[in-house]
């Protein structure tokens, strides 16, 4: 009988994008005794006011591109877009 795993998570959150490498692992590795049922929740929807309220004493969008920055670093299996480097705000890739 196969575990069901409830997956939330938001396309948007960079954490998200630095778990799900260990979410493809889990299927690969456990085949058919693990389900996992996605569930898609805008947990970062509002992001531009998320960012303009959240960042405001940070730095503004230049402080939160720093934090994605420095957080994707941490991970091998993301990698940014060259815009990010130079203080665009960007949308992380997988590689």
């Amino acid at each position: 009988m196969a575990v069901t795993i409830e997956y939330f998570t938001d396309v948007m959150c960079i954490w998200a994008w630095g778990s799900q490498v260990r979410i493809d692992q889990l299927g690969k590795e456990l085949g058919d005794d693990v389900r996992l049922e996605y569930r898609f929740i805008p947990l970062f929807a509002a992001a531009q006011q998320r960012i303009q309220e959240s960042w405001q004493e940070k730095g503004g969008y230049k402080g939160f591109n720093r934090h994605l920055m420095q957080t994707a670093q941490q991970w091998d299996h993301l990698s940014l877009h060259p815009a990010a480097r130079r203080g665009q705000l960007v949308l992380m890739t997988s590689n």
